[in-house]
């Protein structure tokens, strides 16, 4: 059986009704987009902000070092200093990327002690 064809007017709709579906799904695929966008703006600058609270914390000075256990309420997180277990304070890499430097370039801090390989 060949082909039935189609008047042009039929073959238009028939094309028009699959642009519209077609355009429908890219439109809702961008307001995704944009959604996610914004959520990835949003969260970036939460990070930023919280970064940049643990860098104030751990730049303080002379606060004591808190607990692990201590879960009170009563401390005000802004006096707070996290200290590692080996007492040195050091500021997030992500404080040089604001002065327009990578990360990756800074030198690490020399070992406050070397061990030999071997043990000799």
């Amino acid at each position: 059986m060949p082909p039935v064809e189609m008047s042009f007017k039929e073959k238009y709709l028939k094309l028009r009704e699959k642009f519209d579906a077609v355009s429908g799904v890219h439109r809702q695929y961008a307001n995704e987009l944009d959604a996610a966008q914004d959520k990835v703006k949003r969260l970036k600058e939460e990070n930023d902000h919280l970064l940049d609270l643990l860098s104030d914390m751990m730049s303080k000075e002379g606060a004591e070092p808190m607990s692990d256990s201590d879960t009170s309420s009563d401390n005000n997180e802004e006096d707070e200093v996290i200290r590692p277990a080996n007492g040195d304070v050091r500021k997030p890499r992500h404080s040089s990327v604001k002065d327009g430097r990578s990360p990756s370039s800074e030198q690490p801090p020399a070992p406050d002690r070397i061990t030999p390989v071997n043990g000799r």
